[in-house]
C-alpha cells in the first residue's frame, strides 16, 4: 500500500490476472474508459433507471466519485456517494449503492456512442 504525501491518498498496486491482461490485448479497456466521456453529456440526460426509480447522476472524474441523487416515495430528496475504480469491464463502486431493492456494484460499460452523446451501462 503506497500513500500519498501531500493528500494521504492510498494506492495498491494489484497484479493484472489473465483475464485482465486479455482484456488489455482485445481493446476491452477502451471501452471501459468510454466512461470519462461521461461528462460530455449534458447534466439533465445524465440519468439512470434502476428499479423503476430515477437516478440522477454527477462524476467527478478528477476525485473519482459518483453521486446518486433522487426523490424517494416521500417526496424528499436523497443522495448516495461512492467512490469509484475502473475494471476490466467498467467501474466498481468502493461503497456498492443499496437502491433497497436491490445492491449496484458498479457499472459494466458496454458501449460508447459519439454520435448520441450516449454511454451503455
Amino acid at each position: 500500500m503506497l500513500t500519498g504525501r501531500v493528500n494521504g491518498t492510498k494506492l495498491k498496486l494489484i497484479k493484472a490476472t489473465q483475464q485482465d491482461f486479455d482484456a488489455w490485448q482485445n481493446g476491452q479497456w477502451a471501452n471501459v474508459l468510454a466512461f470519462e466521456n461521461i461528462n460530455k453529456i449534458q447534466n439533465y440526460f445524465k440519468r439512470v433507471n434502476i428499479g423503476g426509480i430515477n437516478y440522477d447522476l454527477k462524476v467527478d472524474p478528477v476525485a473519482r466519485t459518483i453521486v446518486f441523487t433522487w426523490v424517494d416515495g416521500s417526496g424528499n430528496v436523497q443522495q448516495f456517494v461512492t467512490a469509484y475504480y475502473y475494471s476490466s469491464s467498467g467501474v466498481v463502486f468502493d461503497t456498492p449503492f443499496d437502491t433497497g431493492s436491490q445492491t449496484i456494484n458498479g457499472f459494466e460499460i458496454v458501449s460508447w456512442n459519439a454520435g448520441s452523446f450516449t454511454l451503455d451501462v
